[in-house]
């Protein structure tokens, strides 16, 4: 629950809505510009260069953080490849890329310990 006291709870068939509704639409590359000294400032609850509100959730930059490593090129990576760049704990990471799998945003690959972002469809014709 926030500190607000709102919180949302999805049913399993929203979340297959949710999936579904990623798997058909393209992914584009997230406009993600976010430096180390601002990484930093989120991880301590500090405010973000720019940013109006007190506090910011740190875990969604950092949640953010790992998936724009994955649109650094088509190339799968691991886990660990993922927390070494970006100096976060690789339990932390790979709870985020379960997620961000489980929502559609990365796809397991070569037995599940490699990930890349998911094949872009073809516009219709």
């Amino acid at each position: 629950m926030s500190a607000s006291g709102v919180s949302i709870e999805l049913t399993e068939g929203q979340l297959r809505e949710i999936r579904a509704a990623l798997a058909r639409e393209e992914h584009p590359p997230l406009p993600l510009d976010i430096s180390d000294a601002d990484l930093e400032r989120a991880a301590s609850g500090a405010q973000l260069a720019g940013d109006s509100e007190s506090t910011i959730s740190a875990s969604l930059v950092r949640g953010l953080l790992v998936l724009n490593a994955f649109q650094r090129g088509s190339l799968a990576r691991s886990v660990s490849e993922v927390a070494k760049e970006l100096r976060l704990a690789r339990g932390s990471v790979q709870i985020y890329i379960r997620t961000l799998v489980a929502l559609g945003f990365l796809v397991p690959v070569s037995n599940g310990r490699m990930y890349r972002r998911p094949q872009q469809k073809p516009p219709p014709s």
